[in-house]
C-alpha cells in the first residue's frame, strides 16, 4: 500500500504506530528473524539482544547516540558489534565498530 502522508504525519498517530511495528515482527518472525518489542528501557534491550546473539558480529541501526554509547560501554571486547548511522540527502552512512572505540 502507498501512503499519501509523510512519515512523521503517520507515525505521529499512536494506531497506526502500533499497526506498523506489529506488522514488521509479524512479517520478520515468519522469515525466522527475531524480532520483539518492550515498553521499557528501549535502547538497554537492543544493547542486550546485539550481545547475546549467537552470529560473529551485529549491526545495529540507529540516530541515537544514547544507544552508540551504551553499545560501546557494554558490549565485551570479543564481540564485533557494529553501529551504523544512517546518511541524509549528501551524507553518507556512518559505521563505527565498538571494538574500535
Amino acid at each position: 500500500m502507498l501512503t499519501t502522508v509523510q512519515q512523521e504525519n503517520f507515525l505521529a498517530n499512536e494506531k497506526n504506530k502500533t499497526k506498523l511495528i506489529e506488522w514488521l515482527v509479524e512479517t520478520l518472525t515468519a522469515r525466522r528473524i527475531e524480532a520483539s518489542t518492550t515498553m521499557r528501557d528501549t535502547d538497554g534491550s537492543i544493547v542486550r539482544c546485539g550481545n547475546v546473539n549467537s552470529h560473529s558480529s551485529v549491526i545495529v541501526i540507529g540516530e541515537d547516540v544514547d544507544l552508540f554509547v551504551l553499545l560501546t560501554a557494554l558490549t565485551p571486547l570479543h564481540r564485533k558489534v557494529y553501529f551504523m548511522k544512517p546518511g541524509r540527502e549528501n551524507i553518507e552512512d556512518k559505521v563505527y565498530s565498538t571494538r574500535q572505540l
